[in-house]
């Protein structure tokens, strides 16, 4: 997946000094775009210098003011980011989740046991006890940049229609939270799967029952599992509980209680497996890429993955953890592909795996084609 925008001339939104959290002009430009009544925002007189404001900052920008672009994108700015924040502390679901500021180093942090002995023999009469003991340590990553954009409009905001402004904002949010999640996902597989030592680790062609009950039976030795996994391939973790084929159009299961027949009926899925919780991964398509038969859409993320946890907990160290570096930044220029002018948000990522044995994974090689 490529996870930025390529734009030709560039150019950077600067703050201009004009706008606070709380500034009228962003207060209206947020309910214009969120569709809100103006009314509601107690302005009074306010509202409409504000809105005034906006329409000629969009005149000029359809006339190639650089400054009244860069205003702008910094309203646009102030709008989108709260929401992509809160996209972005849903990497957490694979371990922990830091927002660092700008300039911050990005450190992965491992802890390493010492002196820790596993023997059950009794304390020998006068012999010391072994002490244990563990040592953090500090690993540099290195972030990477995320982006999403859409195609500028200048002149229907001109008329004050914000409406695309608001769509296409959504889109950028999904954009940015599907790139960070790809990006996380692809490198704690890739992570795990050329891990030597211990790992939690079961790939197929396709996958089959045993393997995954074998999985299970190591993974339930800290807790009880929870799988989470695109639907793909949680449906076929289902068809392992005695789902054999369809009768008439309706779903047949064999030995199983009423309760899983109806969380199939209502998900598709089971609720559990074995005493797993099933949980589904929002997986939506890149109706941008077409698969390799040419028959449907592309999935944002690899459908053939599912997720085990919990397996190891190093002693309150995630084994997984994820950061966000700084704020968005935006700029403005020409898509390289397509030639539009288009508007681009950026943030910097970064994700590293401090465990390998600290997350299982099933991977089920027919649904997708990652390697």
């Amino acid at each position: 997946m490529d996870y930025r925008i390529e734009l030709n001339n560039a150019i950077e939104t600067k703050e201009s000094g004009k706008f606070k959290k709380h500034s009228p002009v962003v207060e209206v430009f947020s309910a214009l775009v969120s569709g809100k009544e103006l009314s509601s925002l107690n302005l009074g007189a306010k509202a409409d210098k504000a809105v005034k404001y906006i329409e000629e900052l969009a005149s000029k920008a359809e006339h190639g003011d650089v400054n009244a672009v860069s205003e702008l994108n910094e309203l646009r700015t102030f709008v989108i980011q709260p929401r992509i924040m809160e996209e972005i502390k849903l990497l957490g679901l694979f371990g922990s989740y830091q927002a660092l500021n700008w300039g911050d180093t990005v450190y992965l942090k491992r802890r390493k046991y010492h002196n820790v002995s596993a023997s059950v023999k009794q304390q020998a009469e006068g012999l010391d006890v072994s002490t244990p003991f563990f040592r953090d340590e500090k690993v540099p990553l290195a972030p990477i940049t995320i982006s999403g954009g859409h195609e500028v409009n200048y002149r229907q905001l001109q008329f004050g229609d914000a409406q695309a402004e608001n769509e296409l904002m959504n889109e950028v949010q999904k954009q940015m939270r599907n790139k960070a999640t790809n990006y996380v996902i692809t490198k704690v597989f890739n992570a795990i799967k050329t891990a030597t030592g211990v790992k939690y680790f079961y790939e197929g062609s396709p996958i089959a029952k045993s393997g995954i009950d074998a999985l299970l039976q190591r993974i339930n030795r800290f807790g009880q599992a929870n799988i989470l996994g695109d639907y793909s391939v949680l449906s076929k973790i289902t068809s392992f509980a005695g789902f054999f084929g369809t009768t008439n159009g309706s779903i047949t299961l064999s030995g199983v209680s009423d309760n899983m027949i109806d969380a199939v009926n209502d998900n598709g899925i089971l609720g559990k497996y074995n005493g797993a919780i099933l949980q589904k991964l929002d997986n939506p398509y890149d109706i941008s890429k077409i698969n390799s038969a040419g028959t449907d859409y592309e999935t944002v993320l690899p459908a053939g993955l599912a997720f085990v946890t919990p397996v190891v907990n190093a002693g309150g160290v995630a084994p997984i953890q994820t950061f966000s570096i700084g704020g968005l930044t935006s700029f403005t220029g020409n898509d390289v592909t397509t030639g539009t002018i288009m508007t681009r948000f950026d943030l910097a990522i970064a994700c590293g795996v401090a465990s390998t044995d600290g997350i299982g994974i099933i991977h089920d090689t027919t649904l997708d084609s990652l390697v």
